[in-house]
């Protein structure tokens, strides 16, 4: 009898220590959100398992290679996805040419109005690397990556945040863009296609997730983010700070070429949260194994309070 009562006095305190840990990690955390839900519940929304299993759907599709049966199969998904939670779905098809072959690709792009002018991007890519190259096992190098960190991850966190913004209203309009084409040939096509042809419109800033999904998550802290866009990068790592995620928030500094850039030359601030330090990065290895839902949440709950506490402190509001 006292070992159950010892056990359930346990629990009770374990719990009760998450609770105060979450909820007292902020002073904004108790500002009420459209005068019904505070922010602590938006954040408790955020299904770090649902997310998870919407990684295991993709990869198990096949490597989502541009001009592959998988590839096909993944837009018309993410396109299912996005529709569930927004009727302002806009589909950009394009093509390119590389190594004097066409390949057909496709942006998904969803948008969440809020009830303010500003307008933020939250994107990722969602195609695989088609070959392996950083393989150990050498015969293995010449076949496509199953993608499960790369691509998959970041967006399978989109399209749970989408499900959470459906719920509750922004206070900034949020559009989601999944894009295509970042991970092959002469890079980032999918968003140099956004910025040349934006879809309903241009963001004021964007963040971009990559790589997210690593068990041992430790975002990388990207030299082109910090130094075009310094005020953006340390709000949301003040969101970071505000939920005690900083210890995720710790790696080396890297300078990275991925779908931020082309939002950083067209003057809008930009930065990429990337786990750079993955280990299994363009090996066949790159698994759901490899990952957790844990990362998962802690990215997407650190993009929800950045959201709906730290873009007004950003924007000045």
């Amino acid at each position: 009898m006292r070992a159950i009562a010892f056990t359930i006095a346990l629990c009770a305190a374990v719990l009760l220590a998450l609770v105060v840990s979450l909820k007292g990690c902020s002073d904004s955390i108790t500002t009420r959100l459209g005068g019904a839900t505070d922010i602590w519940t938006i954040l408790r929304s955020f299904n770090e398992e649902n997310a998870f299993k919407l990684l295991k759907e993709q990869v198990a599709m096949g490597a989502r290679v541009p001009n592959t049966s998988a590839h096909q199969r993944c837009a018309v998904w993410l396109e299912t996805q996005l529709r569930k939670y927004t009727a302002q779905l806009h589909r950009q098809q394009f093509e390119v040419i590389w190594r004097d072959k066409k390949f057909k690709l496709t942006n998904v792009v969803g948008v969440f109005a809020g009830s303010s002018g500003e307008t933020l991007l939250i994107g990722t890519h969602w195609d695989c690397h088609p070959s392996a190259e950083n393989d150990e096992d050498k015969s293995k190098r010449g076949e496509p990556v199953p993608g499960a960190n790369d691509g998959a991850s970041g967006t399978a966190v989109l399209i749970e945040l989408a499900r959470v913004l459906s719920i509750y209203t922004p206070p900034i309009t949020v559009i989601i863009a999944l894009f295509d084409g970042e991970d092959f040939g002469e890079w980032v096509y999918g968003s140099r296609h956004f910025v040349s042809n934006p879809v309903p419109y241009m963001p004021d800033a964007a963040i971009i997730i990559d790589m997210i999904g690593d068990a041992n998550l430790n975002v990388t802290r990207e030299l082109n983010s910090i130094e075009h866009s310094r005020r953006l990068w340390e709000a949301v790592m003040e969101s970071a700070k505000a939920l005690q995620y900083e210890k995720h928030f710790e790696g080396d500094a890297v300078r990275i070429l991925d779908d931020h850039v082309p939002f950083i030359e067209a003057g809008k601030p930009a930065i990429l949260l990337i786990d750079f330090e993955y280990p299994y990065w363009h090996t066949t290895k790159d698994t759901p194994d490899k990952c957790s839902p844990k990362s998962l949440g802690v990215i997407g709950r650190t993009l929800l309070h950045f959201i709906f506490i730290g873009a007004k402190k950003f924007w000045g509001n």
